[in-house]
């Protein structure tokens, strides 16, 4: 015995997601009849870890709670429509069983026409709600239809405060990393420029200038490079650890908003990694090609004058002492935003709750699935 989630749906539900099933067929029209035999389509992971990949599962008896049904399908791999579920039976479900108004909760999913947007299918959804209401007015007159996304439920961003707050978090982890980044930049830039001495009789001595800026090139491609490899393995690191804590807190109590999407997978992409690879590039000719360039653009004797005539001190153009005024005007900036962030959270944590949350106990009951093995006794 073991607990599962099971999605009661119908058959235009996998007409719906439009994806065919990997063995045997979807549910059928018949199959939500009343009377019709209890049947089940189960997903592919666990077809292959509960029974083995067994090729004549098609037939099968499996019992769900206290009723056995038969497999009839098996969905291809990463099928967990419409949110996390891995077996899906008919939903029988009789109208005239239910006063009007009452009834179980249902989650309606649709896909949209071609052609259609999402005004224009709220604003036919809402002629069909205010037609119901003036039918049924003692029930359906405080009812409003509204048509959303599909990741609605899972991504509300709806709340203008929680967009403002994601805005500001934003903004400030961009301005920390423009800080750092200015920061590397003047850093090179200085050892670039302490190596003019180098640079000039390198080039006495025949090395061309493309020879040069490309060794310099080479070492802020390795300096970049390593920054990016240590940086996608810590997002790695970090988001598989995400995903695991948010699985975890979500549970998997078969309420829509207490299980994570099917599709909700914190990960690495490959559009992501080679954006990180396009970056670590763009760094390396903005801080190894480009003071590269400035200082070979004079010639030895220059090179090796202004080199005597500043000792061992360095000067800064008006670039790079602009980027270090920007910086600290940044920081400056940030300090108060970051110091209001940490007093909040150090006052909300003191906070202490109003009711013993020790003395709390949640819980919630599933439905559990028992195989019987071909010959077995179901009962």
């Amino acid at each position: 015995m073991a607990l599962v989630r099971v999605a009661e749906i119908t058959a235009s539900g996998f007409r719906v997601a439009r994806t065919p099933p990997a063995l045997g067929r979807p549910l059928l029209d018949q199959d939500e009849r009343k009377g019709a035999p209890p049947v089940l389509v189960i997903a592919y992971e666990e077809w292959q870890r509960r029974f083995d990949g067994d090729p004549a599962i098609i037939g099968r008896q499996v019992r769900l709670d206290s009723e056995l049904h038969t497999v009839v399908g098996v969905m291809p791999a990463g099928y967990r429509f419409p949110i996390a579920d891995t077996y899906w039976v008919p939903l029988k479900l009789d109208p005239n069983d239910y006063e009007r108004g009452e009834g179980p909760w249902l989650a309606m999913f649709g896909r949209l026409a071609d052609g259609v947007t999402l005004d224009q299918a709220q604003a036919e959804l809402t002629t069909l709600g205010l037609r119901s209401a003036a039918t049924y007015p003692e029930t359906h007159a405080r009812i409003r239809p509204r048509v959303m996304r599909y990741t609605r439920p899972f991504m509300d961003l709806d709340s203008p405060a929680l967009v403002w707050a994601l805005r500001a978090v934003q903004l400030a982890i961009g301005l920390l990393l423009i800080v750092v980044a200015v920061n590397v930049a003047i850093l090179v830039y200085a050892r670039t420029v302490m190596r003019t001495g180098e640079i000039a009789v390198r080039t006495a001595l025949g090395a061309s200038r493309r020879r040069i800026v490309a060794q310099l090139f080479a070492e802020a491609l390795v300096l970049s490079g390593t920054a990016a490899a240590i940086g996608l393995t810590i997002a790695g690191i970090a988001l598989s650890k995400t995903q695991a804590i948010a699985e975890e807190m979500m549970g998997d109590s078969g309420d829509i908003h207490s299980s994570l999407p099917f599709w909700w997978e914190l990960d690495l992409s490959a559009s992501l990694v080679a954006y990180v690879v396009a970056l670590a590039i763009l760094a390396a000719v903005i801080v190894g090609v480009l003071p590269a360039l400035k200082a070979t653009e004079r010639g030895v004797q220059a090179n090796l004058q202004q080199l005597s005539s500043r000792g061992s001190g360095m000067q800064l153009g008006r670039t790079w002492t602009a980027l270090i005024v920007a910086q600290v005007a940044v920081v400056v900036a940030v300090l108060p935003f970051a110091a209001w962030v940490a007093g909040e959270s150090l006052r909300r944590a003191a906070v202490k709750p109003v009711y013993p949350a020790d003395q709390i106990l949640r819980t919630w009951m599933g439905m559990g699935v028992l195989v019987v093995p071909p010959g077995g006794d179901p009962a």
